[in-house]
């Protein structure tokens, strides 16, 4: 048999540019993988920064709770602070109410604070009582920081004080004898009729040292002169204008001519807001 070459066939070579391409294509998606990653678990947040609370309202989906958070800068996007939780199966377990948080926080931080269960309360209850706002105004004020009981019931009277003794109308109620100030309560003791009594007992330490003589010179009692103060308060922006306000209303009452103050047409029908 006549020997004959046996030809091997050559082998393709691969064309650079396909190489290059399928490189460009893996690169892209490790660093697509990559940001969702970053972008989900946040790993260099941590625990946030300044504090700030937010009010997540009962019902709320992870959706609405992530938007909130991602509106008040907790977190930074409120899409992937939803995805987080439901990776992590936290997304029923995320609580509803008033929560301290901080800015900033990463996605996995924020989750915790919300899983977590809600401190107890404080043992005392801290409540701040502006000057200006009456005894209806004062109420809801009450109620929001855990005083128990009916703020305007209780102020009617208190063993503590009675308006007569300063010169009121047989049957006034406690209003303008309630002193503004900030007020500490035991919780187990946080009643209305409680912080009644203490700011009629404050009331009476603050005035304890004013010389009425003046006052009585013109024939004013000391109830005339505490709702004269009363109004004057509600007319002035600033402390500087409380001398013309009073001159105004001094000088009306020697006149004998109505008095014009929008402070007691907004009390008699408990209005301080609308026109």
């Amino acid at each position: 048999m006549p020997h004959r070459p046996v030809s091997v066939p050559r082998r393709r070579r691969r064309r650079p540019g396909g190489l290059i391409a399928l490189g460009v294509i893996l690169a892209l998606g490790a660093l697509l993988i990559g940001w969702l990653v970053f972008a989900v678990y946040t790993p260099f947040k941590g625990d946030g920064g300044a504090p700030v609370t937010v009010r997540i309202p009962e019902g709320s989906s992870t959706g609405e709770i992530g938007d909130l958070l991602a509106e008040r800068g907790v977190v930074g996007s409120g899409f992937f602070f939803a995805l987080r939780a439901r990776l992590s199966g936290a997304r029923d377990e995320l609580r509803a109410g008033e929560v301290r948080l901080r800015r900033d926080m990463s996605n996995g931080a924020a989750i915790a604070a919300l899983s977590a269960a809600p401190p107890p309360p404080p043992p005392v209850i801290r409540l701040v009582i502006p000057e200006g706002p009456g005894r209806r105004e004062v109420a809801p004020l009450a109620a929001r920081a855990g005083i128990r009981g009916d703020y305007v019931k209780a102020s009617r009277r208190t063993s503590a004080l009675r308006p007569r003794d300063y010169g009121a109308p047989r049957g006034a109620s406690l209003e303008g004898f309630l002193f503004p100030a900030t007020y500490e309560l035991r919780r187990a003791q946080a009643t209305a009729r409680r912080l009644v009594r203490d700011q009629a007992r404050a009331f009476r330490a603050n005035t304890a040292g004013i010389d009425w003589g003046y006052a009585k010179s013109k024939n004013l009692t000391r109830y005339d002169v505490l709702i004269i103060a009363s109004m004057i308060e509600r007319e002035t922006a600033v402390a500087r204008e409380r001398r013309l306000v009073a001159s105004v209303i001094y000088n009306r009452l020697r006149d004998g001519i109505p008095l014009g103050i929008d402070a007691t047409t907004r009390y008699a029908e408990n209005n301080w807001t609308r026109p």
